[in-house]
């Protein structure tokens, strides 16, 4: 039976049961550590915790209310900076791997999404929404602050460079 509950357990869990076991065995050697290492998660928890409940708040809202169709009309072949706001903005709130948005992106290349908006939004999923709180704790308001604008900047650069070449790759097919 034992085995059977440990084969069913799945990989996720594992790393769970292994962090409990390291801290009960630090409870049996070391009480005091023990309890220095509870207290400092706890001011650690509650003080990231109504940064994350706000992020999750606010990416909840956000996949609710915005569609595909919503991106494909904002996203086309404008030229307008809403294109970019909009690109580096759902870049940003996007979560989860990154492989599954290519069936998405795929499909707004193929409505008519320019190729320099899904740059900006790829490269601005660099900015990781759920982990801000994290980054600021360590690194202080400010760098966090300074490094997300510098992201937001280079995703529209980049944008702008896959735009040329992409521009100077079709010249090069028409040719042939």
């Amino acid at each position: 039976m034992i085995r059977a509950l440990i084969h069913n357990v799945e990989g996720k869990w594992w790393l769970l049961i292994f962090v409990a076991c390291l801290y009960g065995g630090l409870a049996i050697i070391n009480m005091t550590l023990f309890q220095e290492s509870v207290t400092f998660f706890w001011q650690t928890f509650t003080q990231i915790l109504p940064t994350v409940i706000i992020v999750f708040g606010l990416m909840f809202i956000f996949n609710i209310f915005i569609t595909t169709n919503m991106l494909v009309v904002h996203l086309g072949h404008s030229k307008k900076i809403r294109g970019w706001v909009i690109a580096i903005v759902s870049g940003i709130i996007s979560s989860g791997p990154i492989y599954m948005w290519f069936p998405l992106l795929s499909d707004l290349k193929e409505k008519g999404v320019r190729d320099s908006f899904l740059a900006a939004f790829l490269y601005s999923r660099s900015i990781k929404v759920p982990l801000l709180p994290m980054m600021i704790y360590y690194f202080g308001f400010a760098f966090t602050v300074v490094v997300s604008i510098y992201i937001i900047i280079f995703s529209v650069i980049n944008g702008l460079v896959v735009r040329y070449f992409m521009k100077n790759s079709q010249k090069e097919v028409n040719k042939v």
